[in-house]
Parts: C-alpha cells; sequence; structure tokens
C-alpha cells in the first residue's frame, strides 16, 4: 500500500508545484506586472497608485504573489483561462484553437513514428522468428534518434520545398501542410521507439516461455503475437514520455512551418510579456502530458492483464496441433484401419451376420460339395474325387 502512495504522493505534488509556478509567473521577474503593463500600455502616463489599481482590476492581479495565484486558480477552477494582455481578448478560444491544430499535428506524427518504428523491428522480429534472436546494431534508430526536430523539419524545408517543390513552405488550411510537419517530428520519435521496441521484442524472444510454446507445437505468429504482447506494454510508459517530447519538439517545428499550434502560442505569447497567454498554453501542455501518461500506463496494465500481477506469461491455451491438415493423419489411419476390417471380414472362420446368429452353411457344402472349385460327379464320393484330382 505504501509503495503505491509513494509515487502518486509526489505526482501530486509535482504537479501542484508546476501550478503554483505557473500561477506565479507575472512576480517571477522581480518587478510589479501592474507597472510593466502600465508602462506598455503608454509610457507618458504617470505612475499613480490609481493608475495601478485600475490596472490590477483589469488583469486580476492582486497586490501580492499569493493574492494573485488564489484569483488565477480560481477562475482557473471555474474555466477562466484569462485574458490577454496583448489583444485584450479572453484567452480561452485561442487556446482551443492552437490545441486542435497541435493534437492534429501531433496525431500524424506519432502515426509517421508508429510506421517507422514497425520497419526498425523488422529486422529483430525475423531474427526471432528464425530462432536466432538479435537487435541488430541499431545504427539506423540511433542516427534518426540523434535529429533534432528543428534542424529535420530545415532541411525537409530546403529539400522538398524550395528545391523539389513537391510540397508546400509553409502554412497551415489543407492536409498537404501536415506533411512536413509530421515528417520532422515524426522520424526522430520513431526512431526511439524503434530502438526501444526492437530491444523488448529481443529480450522477450530470449525469455523461457517462448522455449516452451516452441515444444509445444506453437506456429511463429503465435509465438510473434505473445511476443509483443510482452514487449509492447514494456515500451508503452515511453511512448507517453515520447508523447510529451513531441508536444516540446512542436514548439521548434511549428515556428518554422509557421503552424498556428499551441506551441508557437506559447512562444508568442513568452516573446510578448502576454503572460495569460503563456499561463493558459502550459497548463494545457501539462493536461496533455498527464493524459499521455495515464493512458499509456492503463494501456499496459491492460495488455499485460494477469500476466503484470504474476510477472510470469501465460502459458497457451490450446495446442498448435491442431492447425491447418491436423485431419490429414488421423483420416489415413482411419480408412487404413476400414481397408484391413473390408478385406479380412470374409476370411474370418467366426464371421457373425449383423444380428450376431451363426452363418448358415450353403447346401452345396452340406451335401458334400466343395466350397469351391468344380463339382463333382453325382456318383463319386468326395474323397474319390479329391484322389482323382
Amino acid at each position: 500500500m505504501r509503495r503505491s502512495l509513494v509515487p502518486a504522493a509526489s505526482r501530486l505534488l509535482t504537479a501542484a508545484a508546476v501550478v503554483c509556478f505557473v500561477g506565479m509567473l507575472p512576480f517571477l521577474s522581480g518587478q510589479d506586472p501592474a507597472t510593466a503593463v502600465l508602462r506598455a500600455r503608454s509610457s507618458e502616463q504617470l505612475m499613480t497608485q490609481e493608475a495601478l489599481d485600475a490596472v490590477r482590476r483589469d488583469l486580476g492581479l492582486g497586490e501580492t504573489a499569493w493574492q494573485t495565484l488564489g484569483l488565477w486558480f480560481g477562475r482557473l477552477l471555474h474555466g477562466d483561462l484569462g485574458t490577454s494582455w496583448v489583444s485584450g481578448a479572453p484567452v480561452g478560444p485561442s487556446i482551443l484553437s492552437a490545441l486542435g491544430v497541435s493534437l492534429l499535428l501531433m496525431g500524424v506524427a506519432i502515426l509517421v513514428a508508429l510506421v517507422i518504428a514497425v520497419l526498425v523491428c523488422l529486422g529483430p522480429a525475423r531474427a526471432g522468428m528464425r530462432g536466432r534472436p538479435a537487435a541488430g546494431s541499431g545504427a539506423l534508430s540511433a542516427a534518426l534518434t540523434a535529429l533534432p526536430e528543428f534542424l529535420l523539419g530545415a532541411v525537409l524545408l530546403i529539400l522538398l520545398s524550395v528545391w523539389l517543390g513537391i510540397l508546400p513552405p509553409y502554412g497551415w488550411g489543407s492536409p498537404v501542410h501536415v506533411v512536413l510537419p509530421a515528417l520532422a517530428m515524426g522520424v526522430p520519435a520513431g526512431g526511439l521507439l524503434g530502438r526501444l521496441l526492437a530491444e523488448a521484442i529481443t529480450t522477450a524472444y530470449r525469455e523461457p516461455w517462448v522455449q516452451t510454446w516452441i515444444m509445444s507445437g506453437w506456429g511463429r505468429g503465435e509465438i510473434l503475437r505473445g511476443v509483443l504482447r510482452r514487449a509492447v506494454p514494456a515500451v508503452l510508459p515511453q511512448m507517453g514520455l515520447i508523447m510529451v517530447g513531441l508536444t516540446g519538439g512542436a514548439v521548434a517545428v511549428e515556428q518554422i512551418f509557421t503552424v498556428p499550434g499551441l506551441g508557437r502560442t506559447a512562444l508568442g505569447a513568452a516573446s510578448s510579456s502576454d503572460l495569460p497567454m503563456l499561463q493558459a498554453s502550459v497548463i494545457v501542455l501539462l493536461v496533455v502530458g498527464v493524459l499521455a501518461g495515464s493512458g499509456s500506463r492503463v494501456l499496459s496494465r491492460w495488455l499485460l492483464g494477469p500476466a503484470l500481477a504474476a510477472q510470469a506469461m501465460t502459458s497457451g491455451r490450446r495446442a498448435a496441433v491442431l492447425r491447418r491438415g491436423w485431419w490429414v493423419v488421423p483420416a489415413v489411419c482411419a480408412a487404413v484401419l476400414v481397408a484391413v476390417i473390408a478385406l479380412g471380414a470374409p476370411w474370418t472362420p467366426t464371421a457373425r451376420t449383423c444380428r450376431g446368429s451363426p452363418r448358415r452353411v450353403p447346401r452345396a457344402r452340406a451335401a458334400g460339395r466343395p466350397r469351391w472349385g468344380p463339382t463333382p460327379p453325382a456318383a463319386t464320393s468326395w474323397r474319390a474325387w479329391v484322389r482323382a484330382r
């Protein structure tokens, strides 16, 4: 019980610390935010107490950092993300629009990462199916992982947009605009995910239960599904971290390709000192990260099932001898048995009729005639006829 409470308490304390940090952003610069906003609005206006109080009421600020934190947290619980210091418009609609763009871009990037991870894992999976599990050198996955998102995005922009003219260089409005940012975000993530999954597949193929399944007659497909069921849950927690990393990498990628996503919104808010917009962006990114991590844990527990608590891989539920063509050997044996019975039944001296009564002796045998061969003359006895033959 204590082991489960300690991580939960640690996560709650971390989340509370992050929320407090975000809520106190207006005072972390060391100066009064009301003074900074008043100077930004009008440099010629006098810094009177009445003017500062008017700015605080307009921005929803308190006189101290803790008052500001309490006011901001109270509005956050009611779904009010605040008002922009630059445009004066509510922050909520802009954040929701940027979140939709970022989620779409992140989803396509995850698909790209999964495709690359599958390609990286083909070699280890084939080696394991042949009985020689080996993860390989991993040079390709290491090279893909080492590529920074902003550098790969710049290279793709120059190569595919400037030189070849295949894809648009920037903007957002059609499915074609998703390709370059998704590739820039998904390729490094796919290299990392493929490397982790390849190591997990190789480790699973080397476990004793694989040899047990092979000795039981299971096919390669069934064993591969069992290996994936064993390897994928081990990678899912890292998958949550990769998704969180995609949100961080989206800041540079969205800035390069002029994508109106959450990362570009947060970067613009930080550069223009629009703290309510920056606070809302950080909180939404935090919620996305928490949901991604929780979803990966739930999916991992669902895939492992009882094996997670038993710390063992369950045995097969049926034997592989019932695969296609299982009926050939029994059918041949049955046919041979029926043929032997059919050929041997007429020569059995104790043959019975279907009702079980003794078979009657034919009249020819009762009269002294042989069962086979020509019929002897009537005046000749049986023994004389045999001697004559």
